[in-house]
């Protein structure tokens, strides 16, 4: 950049459409003008980059996804409340931490709680 300015400077300086002296003082802005932006250009495309890296790699602040209980649901879809509420408990063992699992399994309670209360038709 230093390097273009400088030429640029002393070719309208060669052809008369700037003055000797206006060359000198354009002269001594050179460096500091190309020393900031440089470190513009630096900044701006190591953000670039850390930011396309963070696209590929899906890195970031993104939540996690949210549990899926594949078994249990598998479970209750069987009428199978019991089994379903038992793997909800297990679960809860190891990750004392999963509220959606706590309700999970309550739901499962409840159903199962609603489904022995009501009356059976008789076959």
């Amino acid at each position: 950049m230093f390097i273009m300015l400088v030429a640029v400077e002393g070719f309208l300086a060669h052809n008369g459409t700037i003055p000797g002296w206006l060359m000198v003082i354009l002269f001594v802005l050179d460096a500091p003008v190309t020393y900031w932006a440089v470190k513009l250009v630096h900044a701006g495309t190591g953000q670039a980059a850390e930011g396309f890296v963070a696209t590929l790699t899906a890195s970031g602040d993104m939540p996690p996804p949210p549990p899926a209980y594949v078994r249990q649901d598998v479970l209750v879809t069987q009428g199978k409340y019991v089994e379903a509420a038992d793997y909800f408990r297990d679960h809860i063992r190891v990750h004392p931490e999963d509220l959606e699992a706590r309700l999970g399994r309550t739901d499962r309670l409840e159903e199962l709680k609603a489904t022995s209360e009501s009356p059976r038709s008789p076959t």
